[in-house]
């Protein structure tokens, strides 16, 4: 299973992903030529006009070779290459390769008849160099399988909760959540991929950012980031492009049941769209945000109470130096903590898709416990944030009998649905 990391804060919350398309021919866009060459330097050149339509070609130096006249990724993982067909061939082998590398493997075969080949085995973000020999054996004819950058994918797994980045969990309506796939979040310069970053700077929060939008159930959901990361190689040395969206979940999408998740892009080849990915959801699905992404330790923060009490108001519930210039210390038993959370579900008043709650107080519906140290805590308050969107807190007391430390798990339950139980904040004695 894929591994996901997470661009993130307690503010704005970072998610995305995407897959490549490919485009015909390899040329230089000064003369519009495009050569095929085969192992021995031998070939034929073509040019075409702005249209890519031929013009002229030389003499094949090489009778027996077929020509390869274009390679082309017709779906996510799917390419087709086009050859023409040369006297004395009973069929075609076609071989494929990472752009660069010097392992070719044989993609397929074809018939005397069959001039055109689909290859099935595809990875999202790879250049790929394609050649073809007629059979019985014969000199080959090479083309280039170039990225067409903007179409997008995400990938099977790739929506996740915002907070908890767990796979394969539902998520809820109203809550935040991060998408991954490849190459969501990069520009193309030249005949290369650049990854940007761009968030929201205002509320309510646009449906588009940079061109990219998301759509749950056919409805566009609030976007709060789309960016991609640098490239990374893979085992077989190809470049691995992984971008990430963060997004709230529509409050009109259905409450449970499957919902469809599409990634719409408009790019310079037009306005191309991820295949969609069925994702569950479910009334409420709650997980406590953290500064480890996922796992680790909570964002959650002490609320001064007295002023006696020895606490720093607002100073994160953890060891103290956790955070180089950032106040933090231990939560005091007695004493209150604001957890930041997500996916409480279905608020009173009912919530504003895209918006935040300045206007009112907004309450969670569905009862929520939590427990510290395996001890239930008083909850004073479980709602939405006042001054953000889809952002969840509980004001929770340290209850008696918490056995203090540095690593104290935390955990919130609804209707019987738990978050994760490796999340954690540090507790003292008063």
């Amino acid at each position: 299973m894929k591994t996901f990391t997470r661009f993130a804060a307690i503010a704005v919350v970072s998610l995305l992903g995407l897959s490549l398309s490919g485009q015909s021919h390899r040329y230089d866009s000064v003369n519009r030529l495009f050569r095929v060459v085969p192992p021995n330097g031998s070939g034929v050149q073509y040019v075409y006009d702005e249209n890519d339509n031929l013009l002229s070609s030389s003499d094949l130096t090489t009778p027996a070779m077929p020509l390869t006249l274009n390679s082309a990724r017709v779906a996510p993982g799917q390419a087709r290459v086009n050859l023409t067909g040369v006297e004395g061939a009973n069929g075609y082998r076609i071989e494929r390769r990472v752009e660069g590398s010097s392992r070719w493997e044989i993609a397929g075969t074809v018939g005397e008849g069959t001039l055109s080949f689909v290859d099935n085995a595809l990875q999202a973000g790879v250049r790929y160099e394609y050649r073809v020999s007629a059979t019985p054996a014969g000199p080959y004819t090479a083309a280039s399988l170039a990225p067409l950058f903007g179409t997008p994918h995400v990938y099977p797994a790739g929506v996740v909760n915002g907070a908890s980045f767990e796979q394969g969990q539902a998520i809820s309506r109203g809550s935040i959540i991060s998408l991954f796939g490849s190459p969501l979040g990069f520009t193309v310069q030249g005949s290369t991929l650049a990854p940007f970053e761009a968030a929201a700077e205002a509320i309510p929060l646009p449906r588009t950012l940079n061109g990219v939008t998301v759509l749950v159930g056919g409805i566009e959901a609030p976007l709060f980031y789309v960016g991609g990361q640098p490239p990374t190689q893979g085992a077989d040395g190809s470049l691995i492009y992984n971008g990430q969206i963060n997004a709230q979940v529509p409050w009109e999408a259905p409450e449970a049941g499957l919902v469809e998740v599409v990634v719409r892009a408009e790019t310079t080849n037009g306005i191309l769209q991820s295949e969609p990915v069925d994702v569950p959801l479910a009334p409420v699905t709650p997980a406590i945000f953290t500064f480890d992404f996922g796992p680790g330790r909570a964002a959650a923060l002490n609320v001064k109470l007295r002023g006696d009490d020895g606490v720093i108001n607002n100073s994160v519930a953890q060891p103290e130096g956790a955070f180089p210039g950032r106040d933090s210390q231990p939560a005091p038993i007695g004493g209150v903590i604001t957890i930041y959370c997500n996916g409480l579900g279905a608020t009173n008043p009912a919530a504003r898709t895209g918006e935040n709650s300045e206007d009112a107080l907004r309450r969670a519906v569905a009862g929520v416990k939590v427990s510290i140290g395996g001890v239930e805590a008083p909850v004073d308050f479980a709602g939405l944030a006042p001054q953000f969107v889809g952002l969840f807190q509980i004001n929770a007391f340290v209850p008696a009998g918490v056995v203090p430390g540095p690593q104290v798990p935390v955990v919130i339950e609804q209707n019987g649905v738990r978050s994760r139980s490796d999340v954690t904040i540090a507790v003292r004695v008063p």
